[in-house]
């Protein structure tokens, strides 16, 4: 595309209103929702096919995110 990456990132921020970062983190999360309500692998096995590469931090930000912990998460919306 040749643009640089700061004037990517500045554009999402102006059509999406968040930055490229945080609307990544987003497509992660929403996508560990899907395989976390449809799936039985464990959650590490998720936490690591949304693109996450620690379980620690996947369970920290899913958990700030969505307000519940990826297994109560789970638990409720099975």
């Amino acid at each position: 595309m040749n643009f640089h990456p700061s004037y990517i990132s500045l554009c999402m921020k102006e059509v999406y209103g968040v930055s490229s970062k945080k609307y990544l983190l987003k497509l992660r999360i929403n996508y560990s929702k899907t395989l976390l309500s449809s799936k039985n692998d464990s959650i590490e096995e998720i936490a690591f096919r949304s693109g996450f590469n620690s379980l620690s931090f996947f369970s920290k930000t899913f958990t700030k995110e969505i307000g519940l912990s990826p297994s109560h998460f789970r638990n409720n919306y099975r």
